[in-house]
């Protein structure tokens, strides 16, 4: 049986028998489908909810069933079951549009855009309760079609029997042009009762005219028979190797530890454990590279789950130095991390571009390949490839060796790896290769090959913005339009009646973010407004805000090639105060966002304001354009200050980007 969840660390999967225990009754059989999807037995839980569904088919049962399957990557049958469930619980409304929007997001997996359109469409409900979220799914599929146009010149294909096998394979680290390290769910051992459970172990195989040789497991040292043991990386010199040594804690969670062994003698030396400031206690610390810092030593990027990320796993990084000491670990930052799961990196030291896979739902389903060029050592945009180094599957742990030509690696679950039961359960290594020349002598990497033109503007490199044409650049500008820029209740300068204010926009942004508990607050009993005002801060105000930090940055460049621009930007207020106070604080709103341009970068923007080469023309619109039905009752404040539709007036707009005519 081969295995299939494996996200979080490696491919691990707890099997759980099939007992008589439960009494004969749909809610027995459904408690016990969901003890064993709780003991990541997906296959098992499987068995019992359709067990369940023979003594009665609930919406429950039939949304569980679609999990199940969609933990095993059987789209179809998943698919099948989130829309039995649609249809079922038309009286659960949480029900529903979790339904709805699993159903939306297999549709856009299997590439069948405009079908879960329609399925996000056709639900009025959704829209009405739910509205935020039903907006970023849309988004989310707008964005997978927009990069199934743009499938890159670059095949990936899946590498042959001597490395992959009917187990899954994953985590493959190149050492030169003729070793591969990788991991492999193909070994068995036995667990405290006794039974017999799949595990992994790291091999290695020797590459010689382009062929594998049968690979050997490392030895008992780093092989260790009580870990699960996985997810080697060997440093560019071939001196250090990094890995992960993986057990279950009590609640069944995968906890990872990371090791480090030297090559000394021909040999890989019996490993040490990383510090506890790396290896967080009772957290994962999983999925290891280690690069070359030049005379400075290594750095290793990792992915964990400890306190003070972003999201769920986060890639961090630490630095060793040549007498072997560790740094204290820091997070990569909110350029590389999100609110999702991040994993898998792979810095480039060559082309100083780190890869990574995350789940964040801008991508084409499941885990997708992106990658961040460093300048500097600071992260840069992150960009998506799109196909076919991404699909409506799992794609991570990109690779590549430092040889010419390159050999890079990718692993994913996509069509032909490894099938069971018609779905894509499982993972193996694919090579990728580029099919457009490559240059004597040259090194053609996946960032060097992505049309610019095909991506969001967020995703292009800056340093790159000057090689698109210029209508190509105004357009993608204005796609981020109208850019709306949200404000706390009165800010800025509140009680006053000036036009004018020097504060700056990113510290008003920072105090009002840091106002939602405040808000919350006002919601005590109302989770559905407590639920929407969270998604409002993050996806709103703290999203619309990184737009303004890229849309910046652009147009600074756009400046510094000698174009002359023009901005159109409009205050709004809530209807709060009278119409002429508000008149005046959307003078002082734009007027923070003047500020915030003025000292952007030391000043970098400042010299094209005062020369006028930048035009800024601002309309103070006040509260003429705030919907009819916001509150301006300030005994209410929990719905004229507090509430997402009043929050949603409180904004100044860009609206519109233009050049200059000469």
């Amino acid at each position: 049986m081969k295995n299939t969840n494996w996200i979080f660390a490696f491919i691990f999967m707890m099997v759980t028998p099939i007992t008589n225990c439960y009494s004969q009754s749909a809610a027995a059989f459904e408690k016990a489908g969901d003890h064993s999807m709780e003991q990541h037995d997906p296959f098992t839980a499987i068995t019992f909810y359709n067990q369940g569904l023979d003594y009665n088919e609930t919406a429950s049962l039939c949304f569980k069933l679609g999990e199940a399957y969609n933990e095993l990557h059987e789209y179809e049958n998943a698919l099948k079951w989130y829309l039995s469930a649609s249809i079922k619980s038309e009286n659960d409304d949480q029900l529903y549009n979790n339904s709805i929007l699993k159903s939306a997001d297999l549709l856009k997996c299997l590439g069948r855009f405009q079908d879960a359109k329609n399925q996000l469409l056709r639900s009025k409900n959704l829209i009405t309760i739910d509205s935020i979220r039903f907006k970023n799914t849309l988004h989310g599929i707008d964005f997978a079609e927009q990069l199934m146009k743009d499938t890159l010149p670059i095949s990936v294909n899946l590498i042959g029997d001597e490395i992959n096998s009917s187990y899954s394979d994953f985590g493959p680290s190149p050492s030169g042009d003729s070793v591969l390290y990788f991991s492999s769910m193909r070994f068995f051992r036995k667990n405290k009762t006794e039974t017999q459970k799949l595990t992994s172990k790291i091999l290695v195989s020797k590459i010689s005219n382009n062929q594998f040789s049968i690979p050997e497991p490392l030895p008992s040292s780093i092989n260790s028979a009580t870990y699960n043991n996985a997810n080697p990386s060997i440093s560019p010199d071939h001196q250090i190797m990094i890995f992960t040594h993986c057990l279950e804690d009590e609640n069944n969670n995968l906890i990872c530890t990371l090791l480090e062994s030297q090559y000394q003698k021909g040999q890989w030396q019996t490993p040490k454990v990383l510090n506890d400031s790396i290896n967080f206690k009772k957290y994962t610390s999983t999925q290891p590279c280690i690069t070359t810092n030049g005379n400075d030593g290594y750095l290793i990027f990792y992915s964990s789950n400890r306190p003070n990320g972003f999201g769920k796993n986060d890639i961090w990084i630490v630095k060793r130095n040549p007498k072997g000491d560790y740094s204290n670990p820091i997070n990569a930052g909110s350029i590389i991390n999100s609110k999702d799961n991040e994993m898998t990196p792979f810095y480039d030291a060559m082309t100083d571009t780190l890869y990574f896979s995350s789940d964040r739902e801008e991508g084409l389903g499941g885990f997708d390949l992106l990658a961040t060029s460093f300048v500097n050592k600071s992260p840069q945009n992150t960009i998506h490839p799109g196909p076919p180094f991404n699909s409506g599957y799992n794609d991570l742990y990109y690779s590549a060796n430092y040889s010419n030509p390159r050999t890079q690696y990718l692993v994913s679950n996509r069509p032909p790896a490894e099938q069971l039961n018609g779905g894509a359960c499982c993972y193996d290594l694919f090579s990728i290769k580029n099919l457009i020349p490559i240059k004597k002598d040259s090194v053609i990497t996946p960032l060097e090959v992505i049309p610019l033109t095909s991506l969001p503007l967020s995703q292009i490199p800056l340093d790159s913005i000057t090689n698109l044409p210029l209508s190509i650049t105004l357009k993608k500008l204005s796609e981020l339009l109208p850019l709306r820029l949200y404000f706390d209740n009165d800010f800025p300068d509140p009680h006053t009646r000036k036009t004018s204010t020097i504060s700056l926009f990113n510290i008003l942004i920072t105090s009002y973010l840091q106002k939602l508990p405040e808000y919350l607050n006002a919601h005590k009993n109302d989770s559905l407004q407590k639920k929407e005002l969270r998604l409002f801060f993050k996806d709103s105000i703290e999203a619309n805000f990184q737009k303004l930090e890229t849309f910046t940055a652009v147009i600074t460049k756009l400046l510094q090639s000698g174009n002359s621009l023009k901005l159109m930007l409009q205050g709004c207020a809530s209807p709060l105060a009278d119409n002429a106070y508000n008149v005046t604080l959307s003078s002082r709103r734009i007027s923070s966002l003047r500020n915030y341009w003025m000292q952007w970068n030391h000043g970098e923007i400042k010299e094209f304001i005062q020369s006028g080469q930048l035009i800024l023309n601002e309309d103070p619109a006040g509260e003429h354009l705030a919907a009819a039905k916001v509150s301006d009752k300030l005994n209410n404040k929990s719905e004229s200050v507090y509430s997402v539709s009043a929050a949603l007036e409180r904004r100044i707009e860009v609206t519109e980007i233009s050049l200059q005519k000469p």
